[in-house]
């Protein structure tokens, strides 16, 4: 059956969990901070599903990690540099999705990443080689993810705001004593489709 409801942020206590696939469920809500504590993971597949609001800057710390797939769902704001620090990843796919802003200048960094899927409301600077599968950014545009609703008034030298450094979102705790169970598939059910 299809799984409903939340990813439930004691998942982050599966510390030797190599691969976590969740795909194709109708799960929502936000993908947990404490998705970063599962330093063992080599496979992350959160695609096909219902979530919202950003990627959290903790998944930085799966440095062990291959494959991100979070394509296919319905997150906002804009890619955080933190996914830089996968050095190990090979496969990322953030494709599908409302995440708007600048490729972070870190993701250059990433070797080994070979397979990659931005979506169009991202832009690039050049030089850079996602450029040539996303926009590239006008000199002018600021990382902000907020496009105002009215036209802003022309001035003869318009001057750029500064960008203010982004503030975590905190997630609301659990209100609920019992922990919801969702079941996992295993590693070797994945690599045989």
């Amino acid at each position: 059956g299809e799984m409903k409801g939340k990813i439930p942020p004691e998942i982050g206590k599966l510390r030797n969990l190599e691969s976590l696939v969740l795909s194709l469920n109708s799960l929502t809500g936000s993908v947990p901070r404490e998705i970063g504590d599962l330093t063992s993971l080599k496979m992350l597949h959160l695609d096909n599903l219902l979530l919202t609001k950003s990627i959290p800057t903790e998944m930085g710390r799966l440095t062990g990690l291959t494959e991100l797939f979070l394509h296919s769902n319905k997150l906002t704001g804009a890619i955080p540099s933190e996914l830089g620090k996968l050095l190990s990843i090979n496969h990322l796919r953030v494709d599908r999705t409302d995440l708007t802003g600048m490729i972070p200048r870190e993701l250059e960094q990433l070797q080994e990443l070979n397979i990659y899927e931005f979506p169009p409301s991202v832009c690039a600077i050049s030089p850079t080689r996602f450029v040539k599968d996303v926009t590239e950014c006008s000199k002018t545009q600021a990382p902000s993810t907020i496009t105002p609703t009215r036209k802003p008034t022309n001035f003869p030298t318009p001057e750029p705001t500064p960008n203010p450094s982004r503030k975590p979102i905190n997630l609301p705790t659990p209100t609920t004593t019992s922990s919801p169970t969702i079941k996992f598939k295993s590693s070797r059910a994945s690599e045989t489709a």
